[in-house]
């Protein structure tokens, strides 16, 4: 009786030391997946920040009446570059 009682402790420390190997294996990849997340969320954020400051470049611009617009903006920013 006291063999079947020790085979069986053996097989619950086996099968809950498998669950535990699991879970840290499973914690690792998620890890890795929060670690590329947190990068690209950064990337975004990043981006966010250069389109809010165009936007406040464009909203400067557009404030601009069209008849002081040379005065502000040389027209030659549409022109091709000549080093090109």
């Amino acid at each position: 009786m006291l063999r079947y009682a020790a085979v069986g402790a053996a097989v619950a420390i086996l099968g809950f030391s498998a669950a535990v190997w699991v879970l840290i294996e499973r914690n690792g990849a998620l890890r890795a997946a929060q670690e590329v997340s947190q990068a690209a969320l950064s990337a975004c954020t990043g981006r966010v920040e250069d389109i809010l400051k165009d936007k406040d470049s464009d909203d400067d611009i557009d404030a601009i009446s069209d008849s002081d617009l040379r005065d502000h903006v040389r027209p030659e920013w549409m022109l091709p570059d000549p080093a090109r």
